[in-house]
């Protein structure tokens, strides 16, 4: 194991801030995808060092809405490195990423798989950059 070389490769977070992920996750209503999310409600946790960014949210009637405070229970949870969670929001990298490399740790209540949510993630993903051209 070499840490010098694992921290090239491997995105730090930069700053990434609570409104950033919050605009990010709200720009998914504007995607087609929508269409198939079922409702669901779910905590997104990046963390690293021991700073935390978290941001609660529900779908609801095809619509994502912000939550003031996590629910006691959600029906999803996704925490993953802080750093990977920067580059989707600022990169607009694929959630293939963090998810096919196990970097996601993820919690379901009840043990559903939600297709339609993770479409929406995998096909909103991806696309560069959010203010790039088409």
């Amino acid at each position: 194991w070499d840490e010098k070389t694992f921290k090239a490769y491997f995105p730090r977070a930069n700053g990434l801030v609570r409104e950033e992920v919050e605009e990010y996750l709200l720009r998914l209503n504007e995607t087609p995808e929508m269409s198939f999310c079922e409702d669901l409600t779910c905590v997104l946790r990046g963390v690293d060092d021991g700073r935390r960014v978290e941001v609660a949210f529900e779908v609801a009637g095809r619509r994502l809405r912000l939550l003031s405070r996590p629910p006691a229970e959600s029906n999803l949870m996704i925490e993953m490195p802080l750093g990977l969670l920067e580059q989707l929001v600022h990169e607009n990298v694929s959630w293939d990423e963090p998810l096919i490399g196990y970097w996601c740790h993820l919690n379901r209540s009840p043990n559903v798989y939600h297709a339609g949510f993770w479409r929406l993630l995998v096909a909103a993903g991806g696309g560069g950059p959010p203010d790039a051209p088409p």
